[in-house]
């Protein structure tokens, strides 16, 4: 089984938050993140449009099963990660619903993932698993613009290492707390000895073997400092960490995780066949099932794809959309602005400034000036024809690519004798 170490730190709503029902107690979690954020009550209330007698009533417990909506405006005005924002409206759902995330009740599956099929990476899944099983790998890292899948991965190699080899694994959401000693509090979870043979926790085992997911992992200093002591104190842990970018700690493995492959023909089999399409397609189909494959409607699908840069969230967030407006309207919207939603979806929109940014930012200035250009390009390009394009020195060039590709935001090419590379038009967008 997998379990979930997504905790608030000792001190905070994880020790009080489970009524004696089982039901959460949705007041003093908001009462927690609230001050967590070093908010009060009246700039709450500004920043959620509720009244401050709402926010109140709400922490008080005099009101005990508040809506929805407003739940989702608190969330939103606090900025909660995703993992507090669905504890919260768990909290006013029904107990069953509440029972199945109850941080005091592991193990605890991410649903969003538990109950749906990952698709398209095999390749990735058997890479990981070698490094892990057969070399040994204490430290896997998967980096990738949000939206490409990272996390999915991550719970998916996390279940399919444990279910062929009996290695325990947990699953730490880093976005939780602000940062967390690592070492002190999750590996006693999962039974793994300690570098001086003992081993202590409800999951004390003989083998000791385990691996760690820290999902949404955050590169700064006092996280990376956090990981090297988890792994000095656990030589038996392997950790993989998803995160923007690489930790650039010793010894760690990088796999960039690229979009799925877009479809390149309208040919109704090789549709069926692509990956993306293929994960755009089935989501279509629960909303939209009498959609035929018709060779109008097959191209705007083409387009729609690979407008999205075949990034999985983005697929999956335009598909109820399909039902609702025009396919090639859509994909005519997507062409202007990679990220088009016309359901919602400003959180996505913001993650991917901010990585793209970052990426940017972090380049020193000899590569920052090789970035935008590259983001003029059209088509695939090799290192050699973008410099003699752009006319900015080889080895600068490169240095920009290999920043870019181990962030995930380049889709790379390894047919034929040279790599060629092409920047994903979302990642194009925002260096305009």
């Amino acid at each position: 089984m997998i379990i979930d170490s997504r905790r608030v730190r000792p001190g905070g709503p994880a020790e009080t938050n489970v009524n004696e029902d089982g039901s959460i107690n949705v007041g003093i979690l908001v009462r927690a993140y609230r001050r967590k954020r070093g908010l009060t009550q009246q700039q709450l209330a500004g920043l959620s449009t509720i009244s401050v007698r709402a926010i109140r009533d709400i922490e008080s417990g005099r009101v005990s099963a508040p809506r929805l909506q407003t739940i989702r405006l608190v969330s939103k005005a606090m900025r909660l990660d995703r993992v507090s924002a669905e504890l919260l409206e768990a909290a006013v759902g029904q107990p069953d619903d509440v029972a199945a995330i109850a941080p005091q009740a592991p193990p605890m599956l991410p649903l969003h993932l538990a109950a749906s099929k990952l698709t398209g990476r095999e390749n990735e899944m058997g890479i990981l698993k070698r490094h892990i099983t057969e070399r040994r790998a204490r430290l896997v890292t998967i980096t990738g613009v949000p939206g490409v899948g990272k996390t999915h991965l991550a719970f998916e190699l996390a279940r399919s290492i444990e279910a062929s080899s009996g290695v325990r694994s947990g699953w730490l959401s880093s976005g939780a707390f602000d940062p967390m000693p690592l070492s002190e509090s999750v590996s006693p979870e999962l039974g793994v000895p300690a570098d001086d043979g003992t081993t202590s926790g409800p999951g004390a085992t003989g083998g000791g073997s385990a691996v760690l997911v820290v999902d949404d992992m955050p590169a700064t200093s006092k996280q990376r400092t956090s990981l090297l002591r988890l792994l000095a104190a656990r030589p038996a842990l392997t950790v993989v960490a998803t995160s923007p970018e690489p930790t650039e700690l010793p010894g760690e493995f990088l796999l960039p995780l690229s979009p799925l492959p877009v479809p390149t023909t309208t040919d109704a089999a090789a549709l069926e066949s692509n990956p993306a399409m293929s994960l755009l397609l089935h989501a279509i189909e629960q909303v939209r099932p009498t959609l035929e494959l018709t060779p109008s409607s097959a191209a705007a699908l083409v387009d729609l794809c690979r407008g999205l840069d075949g990034l999985p969230g983005s697929l999956l967030r335009i598909a109820p959309s399909c039902a609702l407006f025009p396919i090639s309207e859509l994909a005519e919207r997507v062409r202007s602005y990679p990220l088009y939603c016309p359901l919602g979806g400003e959180d996505l929109n913001k993650q991917m400034r901010t990585s793209i940014n970052a990426a940017f930012c972090q380049a020193n200035r000899t590569d920052q000036s090789a970035i935008p250009p590259l983001g003029r390009l059209t088509g695939a390009w090799s290192v050699d024809e973008a410099a003699e394009t752009i006319g900015i020195p080889r080895d600068t060039i490169a240095a920009a690519v290999e920043g870019l590709m181990r962030r995930g935001m380049l889709r790379t090419s390894a047919e034929g004798p040279v790599p060629r590379f092409e920047m994903l038009n979302v990642v194009r967008y925002f260096l305009r």
